[in-house]
């Protein structure tokens, strides 16, 4: 029986949250926002000290630097800089915790729930199912939805966010240089949307293999001393990779 995946909304993932697990989910959402709103910043306040740099270099070469003012000025934009670290710091640890917490939450009622509706099928069931595929299931399928619900997520909220903020602060400063730009944004797009769905085939693809692989593993480690009595280690093997090479 060939087994078909559904891809699964991240609402859906999300079905067994409660209202703690809500609140977490946006308390990060709102700091992943703000580390990436901010992110642009350092760059304008980088300008600032490069501006400053080359204001004292051209005022030392002509002679009229001011010492304390240039002092001052990079005080200034230094210590902007460092408060903008420390802020982004702890705003992207809070989010990252919060998100994190989140997924650990919800893989662990995954996990519970699908072990439950396991041991509730019958016999019947179990014929068409290997165990050795579903035990692949319950530890590397579930360790996936991990890897989608943790701080990847964040990732790409505070990307998102990061995008916004920089396109609002490019018009700003120089409107005409943002146009040229967002020429390229397409594209860009158009790229990341096509790499993604290479990615998420090869991941369906790469779980339905190794879950059948792993069956067939589970079959020979369980009857070992039957297949070395019959020296099938190498059928085994050869079936293992036709198998692999059959879903790949």
């Amino acid at each position: 029986m060939k087994t078909t995946f559904e891809a699964a909304s991240f609402a859906e993932m999300l079905r067994y949250a409660d209202r703690t697990d809500w609140l977490l989910l946006l308390l990060g959402v709102i700091c992943c926002c703000i580390t990436g709103a901010i992110a642009p910043l350092g760059s304008v306040l980088f300008r600032g000290i490069t501006d400053t740099l080359i204001a004292g270099q051209r005022d030392y070469v002509d002679g009229s630097l001011d010492y304390s003012l240039f002092a001052e000025n990079m005080s200034y934009y230094s210590w902007l800089y460092f408060g903008l670290g420390v802020i982004m710091f702890l705003v992207s640890d809070i989010s990252m915790s919060c998100l994190f917490t989140v997924c650990q939450r919800q893989v662990h009622h995954i996990r519970k729930h699908f072990f439950s509706a396991i041991m509730k099928q019958d016999m019947e069931w179990f014929d068409h199912n290997e165990v050795g595929a579903l035990t692949h299931k319950m530890s590397a399928g579930i360790d996936r939805i991990k890897d989608g619900m943790g701080d990847k997520c964040g990732v790409l909220l505070q990307a998102c966010a990061s995008f916004v903020s920089g396109i609002i602060i490019g018009f700003a400063l120089s409107w005409k240089m943002t146009l040229v730009m967002l020429i390229i944004v397409p594209f860009v797009v158009a790229s990341l949307y096509a790499s993604a769905k290479v990615l998420a085939h090869a991941s369906r693809k790469e779980m339905s293999a190794y879950s059948a692989a792993g069956a067939i593993a589970d079959e020979v480690f369980g009857g070992i001393r039957t297949v070395m009595s019959f020296n099938a280690q190498t059928f085994e093997i050869d079936r293992y990779d036709m198998i692999i090479l059959l879903f790949l």
